[in-house]
């Protein structure tokens, strides 16, 4: 009801002319409270006929600019108000806000920091000011607006927030931890104050303290796609493979087309041995990039334990293209490729990719027994067999044991080899 009165003064006000108003500055006022901009306009372009009321026209019209989101003309008026009086503390602040609207943050700087000299910057604009150097980039000059900011207002949520983001930015996470659990405990709602704490927990190894405080923010939000992936990486990471499928899962059914849910929910079912589970999700991870060397050495693991051995060796292989030049990874994919050739009877490409595999790390005296294994079990080339378990021996002794499946017992592999050498040579002997 008070604003149709309002509206009503307002229009009563312009039915009989500008010229009757006794305060033509509370008139102005009255209009922008109305949203009456266009009238606001109209009314100005009079006053700023009268030197008297010059500044405060064009202060009016660049608020009417303002709110009609019209900034390049909102600054032009505020500018013009502020050069008519140098003095006025408002319109120099409402130049600055228009450099910051149309993203001229260098000038708006400018003009916040010769504010600031003066003691003329509120907290409002403070803030501002330390957005507009992280905007730059300057985190420095930012994280320390936010610490004065805070000096006042030490349990703001928003500052110790930004502070957090500024020390994060400078790769200070110590720093930034501490500012968001500060701000965590004034907001458990915040999801991006939830993620950080856990990604930082996660860098520094500590999946405890990761999980403890993704925990405590997924209680507001049972349902956000972010949390629910990061949440199940970090139970994959921890071994929890059927809490991980049950975030993941729920992830996916809101995000079908993300690379990274399809990917660890796809690892997550092949560490608990869902093989044709892990097969569905990896391929349509790979579909969404051919280029994770992960995704198709896992899938290419999916592939062999779910009877699907072609294609098995298809991402074994895509998986090397991928993985060069880890040398570290690389190896175990190129043993992976090894055995699944072996179950294949490809034993030429099956001892081709374990030779790769030596060439990745020769000190490995375990890759000597198995290509000896396949010279001696798969090719019947004893002289060659014997030749590698001999290489085997000469690294060393060691505590490996070998398993016998049928037995369901295990030896010293070591002692395995010594015995097989004896009665490879004792046949060659028999043989000649």
């Amino acid at each position: 009801m008070k604003y149709w009165f309002t509206l009503l003064w307002i229009c009563l006000g312009i039915g009989t002319g500008f010229s009757q108003v006794e305060d033509p500055e509370l008139y102005m006022r009255q209009l922008l409270l109305a949203d009456g901009y266009e009238e606001l306009i109209q009314a100005t372009g009079t006053y700023m006929k009268v030197d008297s009321l010059m500044d405060k026209a064009c202060y009016y019209r660049g608020r009417a600019y303002q709110s009609l989101l019209n900034y390049d003309s909102a600054l032009a008026y505020f500018q013009q108000a502020s050069i008519l009086d140098t003095g006025n503390v408002s319109y120099r602040i409402h130049v600055g806000e228009m450099l910051a609207k149309l993203g001229r943050s260098r000038e708006a700087v400018e003009v916040y920091e010769d504010l600031r000299s003066g003691d003329y910057l509120d907290k409002q604009h403070l803030a501002e000011l330390a957005n507009l150097y992280s905007l730059r980039n300057d985190n420095c000059r930012s994280r320390d607006l936010y610490l004065k900011l805070l000096e006042k207002d030490s349990l703001n949520y928003y500052f110790l927030k930004q502070a957090g983001k500024c020390y994060l930015e400078m790769d200070r996470k110590d720093s930034a931890l501490l500012f968001f659990e500060n701000a965590f405990r004034q907001n458990p709602a915040d999801v991006y104050l939830t993620c950080q704490l856990a990604n930082i927990y996660l860098g520094k190894k500590d999946l405890e303290n990761a999980l403890y405080s993704i925990q405590k923010g997924f209680v507001y939000d049972t349902s956000n796609l972010d949390l629910l992936k990061l949440r199940g990486y970090l139970w994959l990471l921890s071994g929890e493979y059927q809490r991980a499928i049950w975030d993941l899962e729920n992830a996916r059914l809101q995000d079908t087309g993300s690379v990274f849910i399809q990917k660890y929910l796809g690892i997550s079912y092949h560490e608990e041995k869902r093989f044709e589970e892990a097969r569905e999700a990896l391929r349509l991870g790979f579909k969404l990039d051919s280029t994770d060397a992960e995704i198709a050495y896992f899938l290419g693991s999916a592939c062999r334990w779910s009877k699907y051995e072609e294609e098995g060796v298809f991402y074994y292989k895509k998986s090397i293209e991928l993985r060069q030049p880890d040398p570290k990874d690389l190896k175990n994919v190129y043993i992976q490729l090894a055995e699944l050739l072996k179950v294949l009877h490809r034993f030429d490409e099956a001892l081709d990719s374990y030779g790769h595999a030596l060439e990745m790390d020769p000190e490995d005296n375990t890759l000597y027994f198995k290509i000896g294994q396949v010279y001696d079990q798969n090719l019947n080339r004893k002289k060659t067999a014997i030749e590698y378990y001999e290489k085997y021996l000469s690294k060393g002794s060691t505590d490996q044991q070998l398993f016998n499946a049928e037995e369901g017992s295990s030896r010293a592999l070591e002692q395995h080899v010594r015995e097989r050498i004896s009665t490879l040579k004792e046949q060659l002997f028999m043989e000649e």
